[in-house]
């Protein structure tokens, strides 16, 4: 991915890319989900950026590509939420 606002120029992704992506994210969102559950814990009982720390090693415990896919995942729910991460609809530019 670019920087915001850059052009991104790529191949369509191989069609078996996309099935396997179509196979594994209904039970990514569901990881996802039992991470964010964890994070909210987590924010609960200490700092935003040692929950970062703790949300990060987990990743890292994971496999690259399962990783990416759960990072994938994120971004994409985020961006369906009609306000980005951290905007609230009162904010300049929401």
């Amino acid at each position: 991915m670019a920087a915001a606002g850059a052009p991104v120029t790529r191949p369509d992704p191989p069609i078996s890319l996309i099935m396997a992506a179509g196979c594994l994210y209904d039970g990514q969102r569901d990881d996802l989900a039992d991470l964010v559950a964890a994070a909210r814990t987590l924010l609960s009982e200490q700092s935003e950026i040692e929950t970062v720390t703790d949300v990060w090693l987990s990743l890292l415990c994971r496999t690259p590509w399962l990783a990416a896919f759960i990072a994938a995942t994120a971004i994409v729910q985020v961006a369906k939420q009609p306000h980005g991460p951290g905007r609230a609809a009162t904010e300049p530019g929401s």
